[in-house]
């Protein structure tokens, strides 16, 4: 069961589940995977890089209309998610930067010593799950799945706040003009970019 349900009304009905995991331990080897090419059937979110739920919200609406209107940036609509997350216009950087980043990648499931993280938190969208989606995630994904939908809001907690800073060039100014600066920030520039 995902720890959330969205529906789309404007773009059909169509949903988007989100699936919360922490204690992931095959971060790296996902990564491999999605580097490779090989579609997934979903979109694996870093979640140090997600300022919260309506941020993951507002790329999925993007990458809806892009699919909707014909004029999606890349071949699929689960990494065009990815894409709307960055609100630019380099694909294999909103990869790199929303995907399974390097330094959460931790061990392969072979153990693989290059990486000396043991674990990381991530989360799965899913467009127009059907009935064995969450098997399938649950195959897929190897870590401690947070099913309670409350858990859904500590996805901004979760987040890097200086990395964020960072990836979206928000300054100190900007950001202390109200309690959600920095939020407010990210949105805008995602709402306003062309990408």
């Amino acid at each position: 069961m995902p720890a959330a349900r969205f529906c789309f009304p404007h773009h059909g009905n169509r949903t988007l589940d989100l699936f919360l995991y922490d204690e992931v331990v095959n971060a790296g080897d996902l990564r491999a995977r999605l580097s490779s090419g090989e579609d997934v059937g979903c979109a694996i979110l870093g979640a140090s890089t997600l300022a919260g739920t309506s941020h993951i919200l507002l790329a999925a609406n993007k990458a809806l209309a892009r699919d909707r209107d014909g004029t999606r940036k890349v071949k699929g609509l689960h990494v065009d998610l990815i894409f709307a997350l960055a609100g630019s216009k380099n694909i294999g950087e909103a990869l790199r930067r929303f995907g399974i980043p390097d330094d959460d990648a931790g061990p392969s499931e072979d153990g693989d010593p290059h990486t000396d993280n043991q674990s990381c938190r991530i989360c799965v969208a899913v467009f127009d799950a059907g009935g064995q989606t969450p098997a399938m995630v649950r195959e897929l994904v190897r870590g401690r799945e947070a099913c309670d939908p409350l858990r859904l809001m500590e996805v901004g907690s979760w987040s890097d706040r200086d990395a964020l800073r960072k990836l979206f060039r928000v300054s100190s100014l900007e950001e202390g003009i109200s309690p959600t600066g920095l939020f407010d920030a990210i949105i805008n520039r995602m709402g306003t970019s062309e990408a």
